[in-house]
């Protein structure tokens, strides 16, 4: 993102979003003081998490101890959590929700999913850039999603699948024109960061 011949910030964001995204993972995994203040700045903004407390005492704990995602093992909070982590590392949330069993499920995925390499101008119906695609009004219509997170045993013979707007949260903060994509919060702090490591 530090071209001076660039064209715009969004096209920045889409070309290194995914190289920045890398970086700072592999930081805040392996550095110690990377890793402390990521969780500090988690911890900072979630807290105890998002609790119910109504005079239904028994909607109350049915809210507050419900696991929502796929696999049931994970607290309210520990979603909470892991979505704003995703979001420091990558500048991304991204997120499904299901009925799995007839029951809700919020499944939080690994925003390097959403297709990056799904680029196409569809004419009159619009156009698909880094996964999200548009109508031709510009507004967002669906996502193309991998099944697999790049880097699973599974993910190298994968095709994106399509999911409709209403069924996907994707997160990110909107900086420029024709943004699609996020970057982490801590772009700016790399060449220091990686200095420091």
């Amino acid at each position: 993102p530090d071209d001076p011949r660039s064209l715009s910030g969004a096209a920045d964001i889409r070309q290194a979003g995914q190289t920045v995204s890398q970086r700072v993972a592999g930081l805040y995994i392996n550095d110690p003081v990377v890793r402390s203040a990521v969780n500090l700045v988690v911890s900072q903004i979630v807290g105890s998490g998002v609790r119910l407390n109504t005079p239904d005492q028994v909607l109350d704990a049915r809210f507050n101890t419900a696991r929502i995602d796929p696999s049931s093992l994970l607290s309210s909070t520990a979603m909470q959590r892991a979505a704003i982590r995703s979001w420091i590392i990558s500048g991304e949330i991204l997120g499904l929700h299901r009925v799995i069993d007839g029951h809700y499920a919020f499944q939080l995925l690994d925003p390097e999913q959403l297709d990056r390499s799904k680029n196409e101008d569809r004419g009159e119906a619009g156009m698909i850039v880094a996964g999200v695609e548009r109508d031709a009004r510009g507004v967002i219509a669906g996502y193309w999603i991998l099944p697999y997170s790049p880097g699973d045993p599974f993910a190298s013979n994968t095709q994106s699948v399509r999911f409709d707007a209403r069924d996907v949260v994707h997160v990110f903060e909107h900086e420029f024109p024709g943004q699609v994509r996020g970057v982490s919060l801590l772009v700016a702090a790399l060449p220091v960061l990686n200095n420091a490591s």
